[in-house]
């Protein structure tokens, strides 16, 4: 099982994920890096927490855009095989 991240961390992360879009990556170091520049009071620990969560909100948001993609794809089968009947 995973370290649990603290409330804090989380509503940090999803505020700049949601005021920065397109900004982060699925790439953790590039994260950390980036955040560098933004948070600039704050630890090495929140930094990293902050950056871990992006990370894993950034593959969430990727897995949910490939998933769309497939079920796109297979729904226009399906209705072209509907019309074909």
């Amino acid at each position: 099982m995973g370290k649990v991240r603290i409330e804090s961390i989380k509503r940090v992360a999803r505020n700049l994920h949601s005021r920065f879009p397109g900004y982060f990556s699925t790439g953790f170091p590039e994260n950390k890096e980036k955040l560098k520049g933004i948070l600039l009071n704050s630890s090495k620990s929140v930094r990293n927490g902050v950056a871990g969560y992006i990370t894993h909100l950034e593959k969430i948001k990727l897995k949910q855009i490939q998933g769309e993609e497939e079920m796109g794809g297979s729904d226009e089968e399906g209705e072209e095989e509907e019309q074909e009947r």
